[in-house]
């Protein structure tokens, strides 16, 4: 007993924290700890119960503070807004959120894993919060975030079927005598096999049907919303984005870019009746934060590029006025950057200028007589495999028509000149922190390698706006090395700080039938989507520019080593499409070589005849 009492007199005494009064009114019920996320706090939404927002007057002070540009210093949520949406969930506390526990399921689906996968290049931060706070407001916004979930559930399911296939193709032919015990446990293993794989077959069918289901609440709901006029413009931009991930994901590509060009229209009509509308380029920033804040603009400028780099239905006025907005701002870059995001919002001013001054240049469309200039007048042109086949999206790497070539002339050539200098400005700015970055690692280094991949490429396109023969694209070899290099870089550094990724490509195709169904405990990535472009596009223009067999079988080898979709570009159909140009071009290498060649002399082959000859054929004689 003294012993019990001492131990305890001499007991150091309890640490005691001052309690926090500062979260919502449902977690100090709960007594949980609130992430204190407004207007409603993200743990209440992703589990589904009804945040019952603030007491008035209380208010923690920022975590963290934005970057030191003007593009990062204003909140990503109205205040208006968020006064409306609080007042709204205080009136009405036992509204449900969920429909049903499936709905429910396919919710909790995307805000645990897809928001953040749906971001690997960049901090998923800012995207995450503008998308889930949007969905405790919005129900049609959440149906449509249930619906990714469920396409989530649907693709991952797929993928496990097949790779059951895959197995079973592995060992075809493997020969058993019927009557003997190791013909009949193959038997039995096949059957099973067979029949894990229908079950999966008729799940995913499942999901595929609810998706749409979902898909066609948010559509109904939000056609009521627009009759009745109530929903904001920031919300209908808002549903415009998560839309075309959906259709994005579904495949659905030239649908995917149509909601872009509409939400980029919206916003053009929005900006042309706010003041100063001009000191705010397109995609950098917003006349009226208050109404739609400057993230939402970004982001439809960087979907704006990734639609672009597709195909762009707009007349050659629209490129020619857009490809001078922003040029005032991009001189006033500061010497140095503070953060990736202020970076990547100067080079995605820049890429976009450049890119509509390549569009300008080449594409021979124009507007019909009477016609306003943002009204498409002609459609994508799809590519054809010898097959039948048509893999989309077809990617349409440097805007050229193939009707012809762009009208040279000194005026042009001085925008080229300017646009590269500023290309080489903002090189010259983002070396320290590139440095910075790489030194830092994962995420920082992912983010710092994306933008400089990215902009390599578009150096190459913007240098080449002129060139006519194919020839001369080999002036970019090294280049095209760096280009290679660091995404090989980039994709490893993913792959290393993922590992249930690895692990789940490098057993796609093997392992037990069962083992591939409890894919919910990997933790691996369920769609292999990506909102934003990275590695796809520039890999692609290695493919199918340059001239070196082994680079650009590299680049090959990287899109089939690491599958992934990228906004409107699909790894896939890019990988099948760099095939079919590798093989029409070497072949035809081959066979310019053979009846150049002079014949056979004395025995002497023709491709030894000379030193030219044997070079091209060499790098033309090995298959895809």
């Amino acid at each position: 007993m003294a012993d019990g009492r001492q131990s305890r007199e001499h007991r150091e005494p309890r640490v005691r924290h001052a309690k926090v009064k500062t979260g919502c009114i449902t977690c100090r019920k709960r007594r949980v700890k609130c992430d204190e996320t407004r207007p409603s706090c993200l743990r209440c939404l992703k589990y589904g119960t009804q945040c019952s927002g603030y007491p008035a007057g209380r208010r923690r002070a920022p975590s963290s503070a934005y970057g030191s540009f003007a593009t990062q210093a204003r909140a990503l949520v109205p205040k208006d807004e968020s006064k409306i949406i609080t007042t709204q969930i205080l009136i009405q506390p036992d509204t449900p959120l969920f429909e049903t526990d499936l709905e429910h399921h396919y919710f909790e689906l995307f805000v645990d894993r897809i928001a953040g996968e749906i971001c690997p290049y960049f901090n998923s931060e800012d995207w995450s919060r503008m998308i889930l706070q949007a969905c405790t407001a919005e129900s049609s916004i959440r149906h449509v975030a249930g619906a990714i979930g469920a396409l989530a559930k649907w693709y991952e399911i797929q993928h496990a079927g097949q790779s059951i296939a895959g197995q079973q193709r592995l060992d075809p032919d493997q020969a058993f005598s019927p009557g003997s015990s190791s013909g009949s446990n193959e038997l039995e293993r096949r059957g099973a096999s067979d029949s894990v794989r229908e079950q999966l077959i008729q799940e995913s069918l499942m999901h595929q049907r609810q998706a749409f289901v979902l898909y066609d609440k948010a559509l109904k709901k939000m056609q009521g919303d627009i009759a009745t006029g109530n929903q904001s413009k920031r919300t209908t931009l808002i549903i415009c984005i998560i839309i075309t991930c959906l259709e994005a994901i579904s495949g659905r590509h030239e649908i995917a870019a149509g909601q872009v060009y509409g939400g980029l229209k919206l916003i053009q009509e929005w900006k042309a009746e706010q003041k100063e509308a001009d000191k705010h380029p397109q995609g950098f920033s917003s006349p009226a934060p208050d109404v739609v804040d400057d993230f939402l603009v970004q982001t439809f400028g960087r979907m704006e590029i990734q639609a672009m780099s597709v195909f762009d239905p707009r007349p050659v006025e629209v490129h020619q006025v857009l490809k001078s907005e922003g040029k005032e701002v991009v001189q006033q870059m500061p010497s140095v950057f503070s953060s990736i995001a202020q970076a990547r919002v100067y080079l995605d001013l820049i890429n976009r200028r450049l890119m509509h001054f390549n569009m300008s240049i080449h594409d021979r469309r124009t507007c019909l007589p009477g016609s306003k200039p943002d009204l498409p007048t002609m459609k994508p042109v799809p590519w054809t495999a010898a097959d039948g086949s048509s893999p989309k999206p077809i990617p349409w790497i440097d805007g050229k028509n193939p009707e012809g070539s762009p009208a040279y002339d000194a005026t042009l050539l001085d925008e080229q000149t300017s646009l590269n200098n500023e290309l080489a400005a903002w090189t010259s700015t983002f070396k320290p922190l590139l440095t910075f970055s790489l030194a830092m690692g994962w995420q920082e280094a992912i983010s710092a390698l994306t933008l400089t991949i990215s902009t390599i490429a578009s150096q190459i396109s913007l240098r080449a706006a002129f060139f006519t023969n194919e020839l001369s694209f080999d002036v970019f070899l090294p280049e095209f090395r760096q280009i290679v290099d660091q995404a090989a870089i980039l994709l490893e550094t993913q792959r290393a700080h993922n590992p249930a990724a690895a692990r789940s490509q490098s057993t796609s195709g093997s392992g037990s039938p069962s083992s591939h169904h409890n894919s919910d405990t990997s933790k691996g990535p369920m769609m292999r989507f990506a909102f934003d472009i990275g590695v796809i596009p520039p890999l692609y223009l290695v493919m199918i520019k340059c001239r070196d067999r082994r680079l650009r079988r590299q680049a090959l080898h990287l899109l089939k080593e690491y599958p992934r979709r990228e906004g409107v570009w699909d790894s896939v159909a890019t990988v099948h499409l760099g095939r079919w140009v590798i093989g029409l071009e070497e072949e035809s290498a081959r066979q310019m070589s053979m009846s150049l060649s002079p014949r056979t002399v004395g025995g002497e082959s023709p491709a030894c005849s000379s030193g030219l000859g044997s070079e091209t054929v060499r790098r033309g004689s090995a298959g895809v």
